[in-house]
Protein backbone atom coordinates (compact mmCIF):
# COMPACT_ATOMS: atom_id res chain seq x y z
CA UNK A 1 0.00 0.00 0.00
CA UNK A 2 2.64 2.51 1.11
CA UNK A 3 6.59 2.55 0.68
CA UNK A 4 8.97 5.58 1.09
CA UNK A 5 12.99 6.15 1.34
CA UNK A 6 15.08 7.81 2.60
CA UNK A 7 18.69 8.07 3.44
CA UNK A 8 20.40 8.60 7.18
CA UNK A 9 24.13 9.42 7.35
CA UNK A 10 25.60 8.47 10.07
CA UNK A 11 29.01 10.57 10.21
CA UNK A 12 30.66 8.71 7.48
CA UNK A 13 28.59 5.95 6.98
CA UNK A 14 25.11 5.92 5.14
CA UNK A 15 22.07 3.73 5.31
CA UNK A 16 20.10 3.42 2.88
CA UNK A 17 15.98 3.13 4.72
CA UNK A 18 13.08 1.80 2.89
CA UNK A 19 9.90 0.76 4.75
CA UNK A 20 6.53 -0.48 2.84
CA UNK A 21 3.33 -0.54 4.65
CA UNK A 22 1.72 -3.70 2.27
CA UNK A 23 -1.66 -3.66 5.04
CA UNK A 24 -1.73 0.39 5.87
CA UNK A 25 -1.31 -0.37 9.27
CA UNK A 26 -0.06 2.57 11.82
CA UNK A 27 2.18 0.53 14.03
CA UNK A 28 4.02 -2.64 14.50
CA UNK A 29 7.49 -3.97 12.08
CA UNK A 30 6.73 -7.22 10.70
CA UNK A 31 10.63 -7.73 9.44
CA UNK A 32 13.19 -5.67 8.93
CA UNK A 33 16.44 -6.66 7.62
CA UNK A 34 20.26 -5.08 7.44
CA UNK A 35 21.87 -5.29 4.14
CA UNK A 36 20.10 -8.68 3.71
CA UNK A 37 19.97 -10.39 6.85
CA UNK A 38 17.02 -10.42 8.73
CA UNK A 39 17.40 -8.34 12.51
CA UNK A 40 15.94 -10.76 14.70
CA UNK A 41 15.45 -8.74 18.11
CA UNK A 42 12.69 -6.45 19.02
CA UNK A 43 12.08 -3.84 18.43
CA UNK A 44 14.64 -3.94 15.58
CA UNK A 45 18.16 -2.23 15.98
CA UNK A 46 20.68 -1.33 13.86
CA UNK A 47 23.71 -0.71 14.46
CA UNK A 48 25.56 2.63 14.42
CA UNK A 49 29.30 2.46 12.42
CA UNK A 50 31.26 5.19 11.51
CA UNK A 51 32.84 3.39 8.65
CA UNK A 52 31.88 4.87 5.41
CA UNK A 53 30.20 2.22 4.52
CA UNK A 54 26.91 2.26 2.49
CA UNK A 55 24.50 0.08 4.24
CA UNK A 56 20.72 -0.94 3.62
CA UNK A 57 17.80 -1.02 5.69
CA UNK A 58 14.91 -2.76 5.01
CA UNK A 59 11.33 -2.45 7.36
CA UNK A 60 7.81 -4.21 6.46
CA UNK A 61 5.43 -2.92 8.77
CA UNK A 62 2.55 -4.95 9.93
CA UNK A 63 2.30 -7.65 12.77
CA UNK A 64 4.66 -10.02 13.95
CA UNK A 65 5.22 -13.51 13.60
CA UNK A 66 2.63 -15.31 15.49
CA UNK A 67 5.59 -17.57 17.17
CA UNK A 68 6.60 -14.23 18.22
CA UNK A 69 3.37 -13.27 19.61
CA UNK A 70 2.67 -16.26 21.79
CA UNK A 71 6.32 -15.97 23.35
CA UNK A 72 5.48 -12.55 24.84
CA UNK A 73 2.00 -13.72 25.32
CA UNK A 74 3.93 -17.14 28.01
CA UNK A 75 6.33 -14.58 29.57
CA UNK A 76 3.98 -11.54 29.59
CA UNK A 77 1.92 -12.68 33.19
CA UNK A 78 4.41 -13.36 35.75
CA UNK A 79 5.73 -9.58 35.39
CA UNK A 80 2.70 -7.78 34.26
CA UNK A 81 -0.39 -8.73 36.67
CA UNK A 82 -3.78 -7.06 35.02
CA UNK A 83 -4.67 -3.81 37.03
CA UNK A 84 -7.14 -5.00 40.15
CA UNK A 85 -8.18 -1.36 41.34
CA UNK A 86 -5.96 -1.55 44.23
CA UNK A 87 -4.02 1.71 45.21
CA UNK A 88 -0.41 1.48 46.01
CA UNK A 89 0.92 1.74 49.38
CA UNK A 90 3.94 1.91 50.99
CA UNK A 91 7.44 3.10 50.01
CA UNK A 92 5.96 6.80 50.27
CA UNK A 93 3.75 6.33 47.93
CA UNK A 94 0.30 7.45 49.03
CA UNK A 95 -2.60 5.25 50.21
Amino acid sequence: MGRFETDVRYRSARYRVSAENPDGVNRGVAAAELDGVAIAERPPRAPLVDDGAVLRVKVRLGRPAPWRTRAIQRIWPPYLKPFDGARPSGRGLPA
